[in-house]
């Protein structure tokens, strides 16, 4: 009794917040995430509803779910446009997608259908959100800033761990990476997309900004980018690390900054990170460049070989029809015979998006997210870039493509589905002319 009236109090609690401010939503949101990951607990808040144990992110998104009911009751009442806005239909379609997948897995996979699709539902979710709830091009913009305040907390909390005021990531666990290149990880993939994110914001400001002296706020900008891209470069995290400079050559065809001056300016501002790191530990430098071996990444122990082997196991499982129309959640394939009898029962879960979508809706929906999410790149890219809004238009189309990348080794996250859902948003901005 006392969970569930502290289960209702907590989500009340989050629905006044997200229709009193949804900037304020957001902030709360990606506070608790940082939390939880500070205490190396993703479980900060939990209550048990009607049997039901709920945890943070199902609280956080059961508010948003309950709100756009609401948004959508209301429009219907007062007759809104938006109601028959195509952003508005595509978003729901694709919620109720995946919500009639869950509920289709249920009788026969229980609770765990619900385990395995939860991050398809945060991501369409807050999709789906973002398409009901009207932000100015301002909000958007603020929305970022948070963004990016996240993003140096999360670089004040690498750097506690860096001088050992708190336990390192992976210390006291046994993992096997001892001695490797992974040992010294201060942060987790997920939270290392918010200084990846922060540093796109920082590049796209520096750029943006007319370079006049008088502006005190450049320098903290260069310096953001500096201490964020130290923090990726040196991750022991790969694939951020290559997200990291593929978004770094986006930046410069989409700004059409490919010249001997930019690479110039690269040089001297990456080059002082490696300098400073070989007088630090000479030794990391002989490690780092190790993990990028041609053993390290295609060898029979490298985590790209490991990920494509479960992808090539769960698309070989999948039956002739549901390439058409997916497999049903939790029905998964056991990966490693071997492993059978251990508590995983030999069975991995994928680390592949673009794979995720072929297995659970088949190949014609894949499609159309690819086609969904290349429109969304192409309206962005199309937008008028004046002084007001070139600074969201860069980071946003920057952003994306940063996500894009990560697919090919993680799933959507919570960041991830808000930054699209500020896409959406800004993109219908333009169309009506709502800059303010």
């Amino acid at each position: 009794m006392i969970d569930l009236i502290a289960g209702m109090f907590v989500i009340l609690s989050l629905i006044m917040i997200l229709l009193l401010k949804v900037e304020w939503f957001i902030f709360t949101n990606l506070f608790f995430l940082l939390i939880s990951s500070i205490i190396n607990n993703p479980d900060v808040l939990s209550v048990n509803i009607f049997g039901i144990q709920l945890y943070t992110q199902d609280l956080f998104f059961l508010s948003q779910m309950i709100c756009v009911v609401l948004y959508v009751i209301r429009m219907i009442f007062i007759k809104d446009p938006l109601i028959q806005s195509i952003y508005f239909k595509i978003s729901s379609l694709l919620f109720a997608l995946i919500v009639i997948k869950v509920l289709f897995a249920f009788p026969t996979q229980g609770t765990v259908a619900f385990l395995e699709g939860k991050h398809f539902l945060y991501f369409f979710g807050t999709i789906l959100f973002f398409s009901v709830v009207k932000l100015s091009n301002g909000r958007l913009k603020s929305i970022l800033k948070i963004i990016l305040f996240l993003a140096i907390c999360y670089l004040l909390f690498a750097l506690l761990r860096y001088f050992e005021f708190l336990p390192h990531l992976y210390e006291g666990l046994e993992m096997g990476w001892e001695g490797t290149f992974n040992e010294a990880r201060l942060l987790n993939r997920s939270d290392l997309m918010y200084p990846m994110i922060g540093s796109i914001i920082s590049l796209v400001v520096i750029f943006s900004n007319p370079y006049k002296k008088k502006d005190i706020y450049l320098f903290v900008y260069i310096a953001l980018f500096f201490l964020f891209s130290t923090l990726i470069l040196f991750s022991e995290t790969r694939s951020i690390i290559l997200c990291f400079i593929m978004s770094m050559i986006g930046f410069l065809f989409l700004n059409k900054l490919i010249n001997m001056k930019v690479v110039i300016m690269y040089s001297i501002i990456l080059l002082p990170i490696f300098v400073v790191v070989s007088l630090l530990d000479i030794s990391f430098l002989s490690k780092y460049f190790t993990g990028f071996s041609y053993q390290n990444l295609f060898g029979e122990d490298s985590t790209l070989v490991f990920r494509n082997v479960v992808s090539l196991v769960y698309l070989e499982y999948m039956s002739v029809e549901s390439y058409f129309f997916g497999m049903t959640l939790a029905d998964v394939p056991i990966v490693f015979q071997n492993l059978y009898f251990e508590p995983t029962g030999g069975k991995v879960g994928l680390h592949n998006f673009f794979v995720e979508c072929i297995y659970y809706f088949g190949i014609p929906i894949f499609i159309v997210l690819l086609h969904l999410y290349y429109i969304v790149l192409k309206k962005l890219s199309l937008i008028n870039k004046h002084k007001d809004n070139i600074i969201i238009i860069n980071s946003l189309i920057l952003s994306n493509i940063a996500y894009f990348f990560l697919y090919f080794a993680w799933s959507p996250d919570i960041l991830n589905g808000i930054l699209m859902g500020l896409s959406i948003n800004l993109i219908a901005n333009n169309e009506v002319g709502n800059y303010v």
